[in-house]
């Protein structure tokens, strides 16, 4: 992946940090807190990347780790996300 798509990814995903970090502390919201997780991996494991794409912490590169761990992460948030919608839609039906 190019470094001038990585850059943009990046602020992308710090952009969303900061969005649904705003929304975890407002809102005092488990679900806004794990997202705000997924987007903290993100942003750790693209600057990795772009910064200290080396940067090994056993046999696998640091950013990878931190990918893993939004895909980990993801795995639980987006289950959750289907059943605030279907529960949403569900009482406003």
């Amino acid at each position: 992946m190019p470094d001038w798509l990585l850059m943009i990814l990046l602020l992308v995903f710090i952009v969303h940090l900061l969005v649904f970090g705003r929304l975890a502390i407002s809102r005092q919201q488990k679900y806004y807190w794990l997202v705000s997780a997924v987007f903290a991996a993100l942003v750790a494991s693209f600057g990795l990347r772009l910064t200290a794409p080396d940067w090994m912490l056993g046999p696998v590169a640091a950013y990878r780790l931190f990918r893993y761990l939004a895909w980990l992460l993801a795995v639980v948030t987006l289950p959750w996300l289907a059943v605030r919608l279907w529960t949403r839609s569900r009482r406003n039906s």
